[in-house]
């Protein structure tokens, strides 16, 4: 027989027009059934569409954007797959209003994820998150406040956690059987080309600019500040590290027991260095392309590593993974690397069969989320609001010394982390490639790096250790009527 959830997924893969054959939603049974509305309708935010879309006994029924463009595109798109009306608001605002709905995603862009998030939980509606949870580590402490404080339930969208090949991973690296722990290790490689430069300009009519900008300073409108490049400027994003580091910082943390204490040392290196020789290889981007951290977490280290440009010919692995490092090898997603090159599946008791898929098709993290909503279990959250809490602070503090840092120059980086073997081979491999990449540069003499600051942090107070530049930046002041509050 069937069912609405694989009804939905035929017709999402080009099946002909739901509404001809849609199952309505007054036949789900209206005591279980879960009205959903999704806050931001990018890319991400379509993904999120779909999810609930495709959840047997929820009802996707509103959305909302700053870009009308979008907002309206997303609710004649979705009407057109589902067959039932969806309600479009510019402001998030008034769809918070209607109190019919139960629950929102929130998918909007870094700097709105924490107030949206409250704003969803002051009026009584669970929130599934997008990653990361917050733009500054203040903000992501109010998110864990809210959740207690309301009683409504946060996921975050840190959803490799729910993949039972990473879970079985992390249980491989605590159980000893593959070595003794050693370290976690976060890489993100992807490779991105530059923003180049784009001029001040008015905003689109159906773009409210103000409200797009929201919590974080004003600033003028420009290509490059909107749509996806936001994320290289520190007013609205956090770099590589927030985009998809916080995937893998979520994973070593999983690894090491989901430990709630923040790191007790960090520093962090790099640079901004794109492949444009006409413009010097530089772009309107602030925040860097290359770049390295190094933590303490509790004792056990963590390692950082990205470097967003890479020579195709080259062997160099431009990887987006965690690995979980003993002094045997690596445990990693479903297998175990041995020091000697090997690489093997990990036993079965740590290598289940199923391996999920969360951007096309599978929505096994957001189902997790509306079974805990529906049974009011907040204790099975996958990935509930704390652990985004953690994970997201380990971004925010690697960025933080970073932005405190010091011109300085490549050796004088390398010899920052010294002490650190592992951490120096991945970064000396990854800028070899660079150096084939772009042959007319000298990245020793030619290139300006930044050397953070090494930054002791109190877990306690959730301060820096007698810095107050550092400590200027876990917390932004908010703007108007977008400020985040203290819970």
């Amino acid at each position: 027989m069937q069912t609405r959830r694989t009804f939905l997924k035929s017709s999402l893969l080009g099946a002909s027009a739901l509404s001809l054959n849609y199952i309505p939603a007054s036949a789900m049974g209206a005591n279980d059934r879960l009205r959903a509305a999704v806050l931001g309708v990018g890319g991400r935010g379509n993904n999120h569409c779909e999810a609930f879309a495709t959840l047997e006994n929820v009802q996707l029924v509103a959305v909302a954007d700053p870009d009308l463009r979008r907002a309206e595109g997303t609710k004649k798109r979705w009407e057109e797959k589902i067959g039932t009306e969806i309600t479009a608001y510019q402001d998030p605002r008034k769809l918070l209003e209607d109190k019919t709905i139960d629950v929102v995603s929130v998918a909007s862009c870094n700097h709105w994820h924490t107030l949206l998030s409250l704003w969803s939980a002051e009026a009584g509606k669970s929130v599934y998150c997008e990653k990361p949870c917050s733009h500054t580590l203040f903000e992501s402490r109010q998110l864990v406040n809210a959740m207690k404080r309301y009683g409504i339930l946060i996921q975050h969208g840190t959803q490799h956690r729910s993949n039972p090949k990473w879970q079985g991973a992390a249980r491989a690296f605590q159980s000893g059987k593959y070595g003794k722990p050693l370290a976690l290790f976060a890489y993100v490689n992807r490779t991105r080309n530059g923003i180049g430069f784009k001029p001040v300009q008015d905003p689109p009519k159906e773009l409210d600019w103000n409200l797009w900008l929201g919590p974080v300073d004003y600033q003028p409108y420009t290509e490059n500040n909107f749509v996806y490049n936001w994320h290289w400027f520190w007013n609205t994003g956090d770099g590589e590290i927030g985009n998809n580091g916080v995937h893998m910082f979520d994973l070593s943390r999983l690894a090491a027991g989901n430990p709630h204490v923040q790191p007790r040392m960090v520093q962090s290196f790099g640079t901004r260095l794109i492949n444009a020789p006409d413009d010097g290889y530089k772009d309107q981007g602030e925040t860097p392309s290359i770049q390295a951290a190094v933590y303490d977490l509790d004792g056990l280290p963590v390692y950082y590593s990205c470097c967003n440009l890479r020579k195709k010919e080259n062997p160099w692995k431009s990887l987006e993974t965690a690995h979980f490092v003993t002094d045997e090898g690596v445990v990693t997603n479903g297998q175990f690397i041995s020091n000697d090159g090997k690489s093997i599946p990990l036993d079965p008791e740590f290598n289940p069969e199923k391996s999920v898929s969360f951007f096309n098709g599978t929505v096994d993290h957001f189902q997790n989320f509306v079974d805990c909503v529906r049974a009011n279990t907040p204790e099975k959250l996958v990935a509930p609001i704390v652990e985004g809490h953690y994970s997201t602070s380990l971004c925010h503090l690697g960025n933080i010394s970073y932005r405190t840092g010091r011109p300085a120059t490549l050796a004088e980086c390398m010899d920052s982390i010294s002490g650190h073997p592992l951490l120096v081979k991945e970064v000396e491999a990854a800028l070899a490639n660079v150096k084939e990449l772009i042959p007319a540069l000298d990245l020793e003499k030619d290139v300006p790096f930044t050397l953070g600051q090494k930054l002791e942090f109190d877990s306690e107070t959730e301060k820096f250790v007698s810095n107050p530049a550092a400590d200027a930046l876990l917390r932004r002041p908010g703007r108007g009527e977008f400020v985040v509050k203290e819970y």
